[in-house]
């Protein structure tokens, strides 16, 4: 008896440090972040990385009316989360790049500065401002008016 008693106390010991230091218990957070082309037309996404160069090999082409959605767990107690710029790519992004129907684009950049929660140099639809990644699930909708307002690229923009 006096063995099973110590048997169990071990196995309770080692049974808790073998747990410490896992996800195991910990609350978790999921994150839905959705990127929806509704532009009218065909759209590239295409990332810069963290030395400013484009990054071809992680372009992606959105149909209109198509999406691209990423579903994301973190532990609830902890910094680590989903933003949109990282449902387009995991790595560090400085900006990307939209490219409507390989006519026209915008470039959005992460170089916003906030005053008291709120931005005061990026335009209101640059998909690194923090309320595009406020949430646990957020939509961000490339629209008609995204499309009229991008820059002519004159040609071809690739």
């Amino acid at each position: 008896m006096r063995k099973l008693l110590v048997l169990t106390v071990v196995l309770i010991a080692t049974g808790c440090t073998i747990f410490e230091g896992t996800d195991q218990g910990k609350e978790k957070i999921t994150y839905d972040y959705t990127i929806t082309n509704n532009s009218g037309v065909i759209i590239e996404i295409i990332p810069y990385d963290r030395l400013g160069n484009r990054d071809l090999s992680k372009k992606i082409t959105l149909l209109n009316g198509k999406s691209l959605n990423k579903q994301s767990i973190f532990n609830k107690d902890t910094s680590e989360r989903l933003t949109m710029p990282g449902l387009i790519y995991t790595n560090f992004l400085t900006k990307i790049e939209i490219i409507f129907n390989s006519t026209k684009k915008t470039i959005y950049s992460d170089d916003c500065i906030y005053s008291n929660g709120v931005s005061t140099n990026c335009n209101s639809r640059n998909i690194f401002l923090l309320e595009y990644s406020d949430e646990q699930t957020e939509v961000y909708t490339i629209t008609p008016e995204d499309y009229q307002n991008a820059v002519d690229c004159g040609g071809n923009c690739n």
